[in-house]
């Protein structure tokens, strides 16, 4: 740590001796006379830093239109015969900005020329999302680690699923988001409007962002236009393209755990032996790009390769080491009114290795390679742009035990089978903590394939002067395929787990369910209609969308389980294996969602914008959301048993557990809840002896179960699982936006935004029994009161389930009210910077008809709504209060200062209480109590040594969490305890320098 302060400190030291969806913009405008009146026929030139040079003659109104510009720095010529000619230099464009740029001509001699440089609109006055844009000068220059995934806090309303320093976060919850009433099911993330969903879970990200390769990332919350289909999160990056002019950079650096700073650990961390912060190790990126002319003018050529080599350290001193790398390459083409873009990338992730001496026996590799592939062709016919795009991801995620040869094939397929450390069949899996009481180990096979195939048509067409109006229609179909394989476990796996008693003793269960096993495709094709109305001051935006969905499944082969080549007699009808036939599910949702949106111009001078948008979004069918309803054959069945460790070897042996069928554990459970009641009747007040005591007949009876349907039943090759209401819908967002906007000072403006929005048609699987009767209130009733408190329960019923029946929740509703303020200084006399504050109220409001069990009813109607990570029910995901701000300096003697501060109110975690009969019950509402509040200051420090007019070297240190604080950021919470077991990372330095020609 010493050294990297000395680092840092002669970098500052150096510095003060020594003398910065969609994929593209539009600009559009109208030329006009010194009355107003409109000057048609001018021909206006557009010229940039990337791509050829365009032109457009004047419309008889007067107007021009530049469409699908790619993010850059452009020049504008005006030129009529008999009029001065005018340019409009430095016009910069961002993502899915539309720019109106207006010019009054005067008479004159042609050779006449004016020139201005742009005054480029504060203010978007023509569209009304809700987003922001992140130039590549920003990400490099902020002190954001260069981490592209740190860009995302930057925009309004988004949380991040964990609490981060700048890349020393890992997995599923360092890479998930939610934004504005959405979770991250509806976020998604794209290289070029290409989906790069990771191979874990929808939402999660996973691969490497290579910055050099990002000419701009845009981060959109809501207001979402017509082609998007989930309302949530949306970042998509885009990548860099070659000019004119041969280009590059190349770029070295370093994050290492000397350059960390240290801090005591709290006192219970201490305790529980864990005396190291999780943290990095050593982050080392390295990389170049190099982009050109092939023909001057009409075809350019872009490519770039990175690598990031991380060793990153957990709460559990366990080691992840981590090797990344990235090659882009990109080739852009135009002739006259033609142009096309075809891209390729490939990522490549490999974590191998994963170990802990004190939790972990056994360790595992990962293997995550994701490629991606986009082509894209336009043609401007006059009034009329024809769009054609296709783009392919293709991502895997493999797991498989250290040690054993990486295979990214299928794992199913091929009938893998491995026998670590002398067993036949499990693996460990331990939840509960404090980890490091009992050994654990993680030996298993995973093989995750995601296959996105899109294909997008569309057309654009101008009509002017149409009922005095001015309309941009856009209309066209697209057509995705989801396919997801995924195989977990290997055909002779099982799993056991460890939990703990109420009386802290350990419990351990062994699982024997069908390995999850399948073989999903959800296509979907959608068509779509907008139409933008420019009148006067007043710009309207009508759209519908029009999809159409499905799911299907390929034949799978369920593999036997024989523990040690052995047969199970009562368990073999369930899990002696089956062959399951393809199918296609034979409803199709069809949803049907308008878009309106509304920009009016107060006071005609683009300064003073009122922004209004209404829209409903419905679509969040996956292949996760088609296997949650069960919707293929019921091929899965399993037996969840305790098992006693005689040996002490904490492995799960043969004889070390029973094997009873689904009717003896039916019987098992009901004698164990006559005892229960028997003593709750006997002993009022007092708790019940703990789960393993003699006194019941069948020690740990409540950890015995069978999953399957019907339960008695062997599983089915054909008969499903579940049947569908025949008016189920798919999952809904209605929202609605309004916002004001002014331009308060020359570059700078500010704003504010009220968001409103209803989540409601969730997912609602309701049991069915064999008779017929369907889970309900009825099952429900006071069991006895304590306390005061009713503590309600189910009335056992001496049937077994025999499907599900999957509906929606009608009453059930879940809603967000936010006030999104923020300012900006657009960068100007050296300086920029930014200020937001967000103010979420996210609720949940249950209804009673559709919540059966009424114990904790209060506790939860109106409480907190906040969504948890899929991978590990830890983090739960809600802020009412969260600050933004930056700005960046550019100091004399070509020094850049930029620092970054973030602060947001902690998450929620549950109160809870014992009452006297040993029973628990929540007190207060949830998201009252809360973790303390989370906020990090980060500074960076850059110097440009200027070597020629066109090259330079950038020497850079960042200082992260310069505070080094460490709030806690997740407890994990039981009936017994709450164990904190994460802290904030400490605060950490990175230097480097990077190299620009």
């Amino acid at each position: 740590m010493k050294k990297a302060l000395f680092l840092f400190v002669a970098l500052v030291l150096l510095t003060s001796a020594l003398p910065a969806q969609e994929t593209t913009g539009e600009i559009i405008g109208r030329v006009t006379l010194e009355d107003g009146s409109p000057l048609p026929g001018v021909t206006v030139n557009l010229t940039g830093t990337v791509g050829g040079s365009r032109s457009q003659i004047t419309s008889s109104d007067g107007r021009y239109r530049f469409l699908r510009l790619p993010p850059a720095t452009y020049d504008l010529k005006f030129e009529l015969e008999g009029f001065k000619t005018y340019e409009n230099r430095a016009v910069v464009i961002h993502v899915g900005e539309s720019l109106v740029i207006d010019t009054t001509m005067t008479p004159g001699q042609l050779e006449e020329t004016v020139t201005v440089v742009a005054k480029v609109p504060l203010i978007n006055t023509r569209k009304t999302n809700i987003s922001r844009n992140v130039s590549n000068e920003e990400l490099q220059s902020l002190p954001l680690a260069r981490n592209a995934l740190q860009v995302i806090e930057l925009a309004p309303g988004v949380l991040v699923g964990q609490a981060d320093v700048s890349g020393t976060k890992v997995g599923e919850d360092a890479t998930s988001f939610y934004g504005q009433g959405t979770d991250m099911r509806q976020s998604r993330y794209a290289i070029d409007g290409a989906n790069i969903e990771g191979g874990n879970y929808t939402g999660e990200l996973g691969i490497m962002i290579n910055v050099n390769t990002i000419e701009e990332t845009q981060i959109t919350t809501s207001s979402h236009d017509i082609m998007n289909t989930t309302g949530g999160v949306q970042v998509n990056f885009v990548t860099k393209r070659g000019g004119n002019r041969l280009s590059g950079s190349s770029y070295i650096y370093a994050m290492d755990k000397s350059f960390e700073m240290s801090y005591g650990m709290p006192s219970e961390f201490v305790a529980r032996k864990q005396t190291v912060p999780q943290g990095t190790n050593g982050i080392y990126e390295w990389g170049a790009s190099l982009g050109g002319p092939i023909l001057k003018d009409r075809l350019w050529l872009f490519g770039s390769w990175g690598a990031k080599k991380s060793e990153i350290r957990t709460m559990l001193d366990s080691r992840i080491p981590d090797f990344q790398k990235q090659f882009y390459g990109k080739a852009n083409f135009q002739w006259k009114n033609t142009s096309a873009d075809f891209s390729y990338s490939n990522i490549g992730h490999d974590a191998e290795g994963w170990t802990n001496p004190t939790v972990w026996i056994a360790t595992f590799n990962i293997n995550e390679p994701v490629k991606v592939y986009t082509a894209q062709v336009s043609q401007m016919f006059k009034n009329l742009l024809i769009n054609a795009k296709f783009s392919l991801g293709d991502a895997i995620s493999n797991f498989s035990p250290y040690g054993y040869p990486v295979d990214l094939s299928s794992t199913y397929k091929k009938d893998k089978t491995f026998n670590p450390v002398g067993r036949d069949f499990t693996y460990d899996d331990r939840s509960v903590p404090p980890w490091t009481s009992y050994p654990h180990s993680i030996n298993w096979w995973r093989y995750i394939r995601k296959y996105r195939p899109y294909y997008l048509l569309e057309a654009n067409y101008f009509a002017e002067k149409v009922l005095g109006m001015n309309h941009e229609i856009k209309a066209g179909v697209d057509y995705e395929m989801a396919k997801e394989d995924l195989e977990w476990l290997a055909p002779n796996e099982r799993s056991s787990r460890d939990y703990f008693r109420t009386d802290r003793t350990m419990a351990r269960v062994l699982y024997t369910a069908t390995p999850n096993v399948r073989y999903f495709k959800t296509p979907r094709t959608g068509l779509f209609f907008q139409d933008t109305i420019s009148f006067k001051r007043l710009t309207a935006t009508i759209g519908l969308r029009y999809d159409m969905y499905n799911s299907k499944w390929e034949p799978t082969t369920i593999k036997p389980w024989r523990p040690f080549g052995q047969t199970v007699t009562a368990w073999e009808p369930y899990l002696g294996g089956l062959t399951v036939p393809g199918g296609d599910l034979p409803w199709k949702f069809k949803p049907l969602t308008p878009r309106l949106s509304a920009t009016y111009d107060l006071l005609g001078d683009g300064k003073n914008i009122i922004k209004l948008s209404l829209g409903r979004y419905m679509g969040t069918f996956s292949n996760m959301e088609s296997a949650a309803l069960g919707l293929r054959a019921a091929a899965s069945f399993g037996f969840v048993v305790p098992w006693f460790d005689k040996n002490g070897n904490n492995i799960c042996d043969l004889g070390e557990y029973l094997t009873p069928n689904p009717a003896e554990i039916r019987n098992i459970r009901n004698v164990g809840n006559a005892e229960l009641t028997a003593w709750t009747k006997n002993h009022p007040g007092v708790a019940p002896p703990p789960y393993n005591n003699s006194y019941w007949t069948y020690p740990d009876w409540n950890y015995y179960s069978s999953s399957g349907f019907p339960n008695d039943g062997p599983p089915s090759a054909t008969a499903s699982t579940t049947v569908l209401d025949p008016d189920f819908k798919l999952r809904s967002v209605d929202e609605a936006t309004l916002g004001f906007e002014r331009e308060i000072l020359r570059d700078f403006s500010g704003g504010i935004t009220l968001i409103y929005k209803k989540a409601f048609n969730d997912q609602w699987t309701r049991g069915v029994y064999t008779d017929g009767h369907m889970l309900g209130p009825s099952d429900y009733e006071v069991k006895y009161t304590v306390d005061g408190k009713q503590i309600w329960g189910s009335i056992p019923y001496n049937k077994p389930f025999k499907n599900n029946y999957v509906t929606n929740y009608t009453k059930t509703k879940r809603t967000y009210f936010g006030v999104a303020f923020k300012f900006t200084k657009r960068f100007s006399d050296n300086w920029s910077a930014g200020l937001s504050y967000d103010f979420a109220d996210w609720k949940y409001y249950p209804d009673k008809s559709e919540f059966f069990d009424y114990t904790n009813w209060d506790y939860y109607y109106g409480s907190a709504q906040a969504p948890s990570q899929y991978g590990s029910l830890r983090y739960f995901a809600n802020s009412r209060h969260t600050v933004r701000a930056h700005a960046l300096i550019r100091l004399p003697y070509d020094i850049t200062f930029s620092t970054l501060i973030t602060a947001r109110e902690g998450f929620p975690i549950q109160q809870w209480k014992r009452l006297s009969d040993g029973s628990y019950v929540y007190f207060g509402k949830y998201g009252d109590n809360r973790l303390k509040p989370v906020w990090t200051l980060n500074l960076a420090l850059e110097k440009a040594f200027r070597l020629t007019d066109t090259v330079r070297i950038v020497l850079m240190g960042n200082a992260l969490n310069v505070t080094n604080n460490h709030p806690i950021i997740q407890v994990q919470q039981s009936f017994s305890a709450d164990v904190a077991t994460e802290i904030l990372p400490p605060g950490l330095f990175q230097f480097g320098f990077r190299i620009h020609f």
